[in-house]
């Protein structure tokens, strides 16, 4: 596919400095080029096209759409290149996207690989306590709340 017909263009680097994509006045145009140069590997289009309607989606309120496009292309972008913080980024959003559509144990599984990197992190024990309530698992709700309260008031 040509990108150069796109009414908007947003490079991983810009999406990475400032969290936003930049969605058409229409609100379902965007491109992301993920892997800058002539020599691009086979497959990273459609990378691209994933990654780019997955933010769309997320920026319209569109979670499942969100999830599901966002979640098929995560295991290729490292093939696209950038950093471990643009390719995070878009991690993050899909975690979002799954958690506001109701995809709750994806989430969770998600939410689970998280904690071992950082297990003690305040927003992701908050997500993490609110996802455990939604699929039913009070206590290990409590759990992620007290690691909250635990960090904030510095007892890790």
């Amino acid at each position: 596919a040509q990108h150069a017909e796109a009414v908007h263009r947003a490079d991983l680097e810009g999406v990475g400095a400032d969290g936003e994509a930049r969605v058409g006045q229409g609100g379902d145009e965007i491109t992301i080029q993920l892997f800058a140069g002539a020599h691009r590997p086979r497959g990273v289009e459609a990378c691209d096209e994933g990654a780019g309607e997955g933010l769309a989606a997320h920026a319209t309120g569109d979670w499942e759409t969100a999830a599901t496009r966002l979640g098929a292309v995560l295991p290729r972008l490292a093939e696209t290149g950038g950093s471990h913080a643009q390719r995070d980024l878009f991690g993050q959003i899909h975690l979002d996207a799954l958690v506001k559509s109701g995809r709750i144990a994806e989430a969770q599984q998600r939410l689970e690989l998280r904690r071992c990197f950082d297990p003690e992190g305040v927003p992701l024990n908050r997500t993490l306590a609110r996802v455990y309530a939604e699929a039913g698992l009070p206590e290990l709700a409590r759990e992620a709340e007290r690691r909250v309260r635990a960090r904030l008031a510095g007892r890790t």
